[in-house]
């Protein structure tokens, strides 16, 4: 497992980029603030360093694929990046229990989208079932 070092953590996308990271099992290293990027998360693999959510979500799903952060339907990564979108800039985790799925939002197999909803939803019986899901799925 391959550490990636993380910067910005006081920026909302940072608590959903490190569940993004461990869902890959990668290793999360917290490394503060980078001067000159403090509205940006910024991530490190090795000597590079990424700046910005979207950028660095796509380096890591090409980097390690497995398992993947969306769909392979291109319609259905489309959506799930939308909703992904609207969920970090509204932040209404509640709006997702109303359509909760039987299984994942975007079919059998957990997305970004849900590996990011279990990390800013509450502790309640109906969260913590989408979570146990997620995790039997890796299993």
């Amino acid at each position: 497992m391959r550490p990636i070092k993380i910067y910005n953590p006081h920026l909302i996308t940072y608590t959903p980029l490190v569940a993004a990271i461990k869902f890959k099992d990668l290793i999360v290293c917290e490394q503060g603030m980078v001067t000159g990027c403090l509205n940006e998360v910024v991530i490190q693999d090795k000597n590079l360093r990424i700046r910005g959510l979207h950028a660095s979500l796509a380096y890591l799903d090409e980097k390690y694929p497995y398992p993947p952060y969306y769909p392979v339907e291109p319609e259905k990564r489309a959506v799930i990046r939308m909703m992904l979108d609207e969920l970090l800039t509204s932040g209404n985790v509640e709006a997702y229990e109303q359509s909760m799925p039987e299984r994942f939002f975007a079919g059998s197999s957990p997305t970004l989208l849900d590996i990011t909803l279990v990390h800013l939803a509450p502790n309640t019986e109906l969260w913590n079932d989408y979570r146990n899901r997620i995790n039997n799925h890796r299993r």
